[in-house]
């Protein structure tokens, strides 16, 4: 975390709660240039944002100048916060109306959203999740190359491989860090071609992952493999209790 570029995003104003919160979200994990790559997934975690929330957000921070975003095909994203470039768009409740437009600052890009459209929020303070969520990777395994292999593959119940991209690895391990993910992955392997009948859908297998890396995350005397030692009974694990081949619990 760079406490410098944190300071400078504390104080500025004209946002909505959740643009406000990706980016300091963002300003968190960069370092003191600013730079970060973080998962849309990783981001609405710690934000309590839906991922469509945390994209919407994401889009008027850029078209206000404050993020600048570097799309890197086969890995995350690497954006860069920028405060010192901040210009907020002027339908802000509270603008001067004394004023014509020529002499308020910078009007928005035509299809620069509402503050206060990018984010829907509930009184319950829950929120819901878009229907058909496209996954965060699912572009950048479209576009996988030779160049950019994924980290792992799992068989699937349909026999085909099932690509695990760097950038859900980052986002797991930044959620489960007290999990070796990559170790982790390599059990989940063994063990799904030791099952076969047990085998996850296409649809299912994340759910499988989470619930596998979680199971290890709550172990009270978890400690990250040092070497090539034996396994710990992870076969004898019910890693699937709870869920669905379709990835419901």
């Amino acid at each position: 975390m760079s406490t410098v570029i944190m300071s400078e995003c504390w104080p500025l104003q004209g946002m909505s709660p959740a643009q406000k919160a990706v980016l300091v979200s963002l300003a968190d994990n960069a370092n003191d240039q600013g730079v970060c790559w973080p998962s849309v997934t990783n981001i609405a975690m710690r934000t309590c944002l839906s991922e469509r929330a945390v994209q919407n957000a994401i889009k008027w921070l850029i078209e206000a100048g404050i993020l600048v975003s570097q799309q890197r095909y086969g890995r995350s994203t690497v954006y860069t916060v920028t405060p010192a470039a901040y210009a907020p768009p002027q339908q802000m409740r509270g603008a001067d109306k004394d004023k014509t437009p020529a002499a308020n600052a910078p009007t928005p890009a035509p299809a620069a959203p509402h503050p206060r459209s990018s984010c829907t929020q509930n009184r319950k303070g829950t929120v819901k999740e878009p229907m058909n969520r496209k996954d965060d990777c699912a572009e950048l395994e479209k576009n996988s190359t030779p160049d950019s292999p994924p980290v792992e593959h799992l068989t699937l119940a349909d026999r085909t491989e099932h690509p695990v991209l760097e950038c859900d690895v980052l986002a797991w391990a930044d959620a489960f860090p007290k999990v070796d993910v990559a170790g982790e992955l390599k059990k989940m392997k063994v063990w799904l071609n030791a099952n076969p009948t047990k085998r996850k859908t296409k649809r299912g297998i994340n759910a499988f992952i989470v619930n596998w890396l979680g199971r290890e995350q709550d172990r009270p005397s978890h400690a990250k493999p040092s070497g090539g030692g034996k396994h710990t009974g992870f076969n004898q694990q019910n890693y699937q209790e709870g869920i669905s081949d379709d990835g419901s619990f």
